[in-house]
């Protein structure tokens, strides 16, 4: 069930149902009524055009940064003219923006959704740092209730959160100079790249998800549900699989720096025992990493 939020500024109707609604309102005469059509025909192909205009200037400042573009470029160019490109591309989307409706999710809202407990209990990370430029819109903005399954279906629990209807995204990123310098090597973009993107039906709390640099980290509750089991079984392993030989590799150190008299002799058996308890130990820290992997 969704309840919208009164501060939204978008009309949720078409621009043909608008006109029907305003006519069924039966205060206009047969002749008013055709006039009326004339004028809102007329005030279409007004913002039509203007909006052709818009979208063309769009094209064009996009062109040189278009990862995903089949045509070729005639013009090669130079990094001031890109980055003059790029400054009214950010002004030029922007306007379409707002003249759509949409409301931009301020440096205050992302930090307030990156604070929220996210829907889906995914803790994510992004760097901030990596962005040159960032901006964030969105428009129709509600509230949703969903219902968590908790405790292998056991407990469920109604949730209620902000939700976006759309969110516009526009990001890009530090050259390959900056990422170089941090040795980032496995990045899942290009460095120096401009996206642009359009997502629907946004959870508030989870918006860190749309950025393509966000990372998946650990809670605290699934390090300790790792950490402290690992640590008594590895404890364990120690103990019983490598304590003789560790018994064993401390005489014989004991004994090269002079602490004891008593010479060490070390057989074949013992070196048997020491690889299967190595061999046991790797096995071990391997299936905690898997572990720690798939968490």
């Amino acid at each position: 069930m969704n309840k919208p939020i009164s501060s939204n500024r978008f009309i949720p109707f078409r621009k043909t149902d608008l006109i029907k609604l305003c006519l069924s309102q039966g205060k206009l005469s047969v002749d008013d009524q055709h006039s009326f059509k004339t004028f809102c025909r007329l005030l279409e192909s007004i913002f039509h055009f203007e909006f052709h205009q818009t979208l063309e200037t769009l094209k064009d400042c996009y062109a040189p940064f278009n990862m995903d573009v089949d045509t070729q470029l005639v013009h090669q160019y130079s990094q001031d003219e890109k980055e003059k490109l790029q400054k009214q591309l950010v002004v030029t989307m922007t306007d379409i923006l707002k003249a759509a409706n949409y409301r931009k999710i301020t440096s205050a809202d992302l930090k307030e959704a990156l604070a929220e407990e996210s829907l889906f209990k995914i803790r994510l990370e992004v760097d901030f740092n990596d962005f040159e430029d960032v901006i964030f819109y969105m428009r129709g903005e509600n509230k949703k209730q969903e219902t968590l399954v908790k405790y292998f279906g056991l407990i469920k629990e109604p949730f209620e959160f902000t939700n976006y209807e759309r969110v516009a995204v526009y990001i890009k990123f530090k050259e390959a100079d900056y990422f170089s310098q941090k040795k980032k090597k496995n990045t899942y973009f290009t460095p120096g790249s401009t996206i642009i993107k359009l997502f629907q039906n946004v959870p508030k709390a989870d918006l860190e998800m749309l950025f393509p640099n966000s990372e998946v980290r650990m809670k605290n509750i699934d390090k300790l549900i790792i950490g402290l089991p690992a640590a008594v079984s590895g404890v364990a392993v120690v103990v019983t699989k490598l304590g003789a030989s560790l018994l064993l590799i401390g005489s014989v150190i004991s004994f090269w720096l002079g602490f004891t008299d008593q010479e060490v002799i070390i057989q074949q058996k013992h070196l048997i025992t020491l690889g299967l308890g190595l061999g046991t130990l790797g096995g071990f820290l391997f299936k905690q990493f898997n572990t720690f992997k798939n968490r």
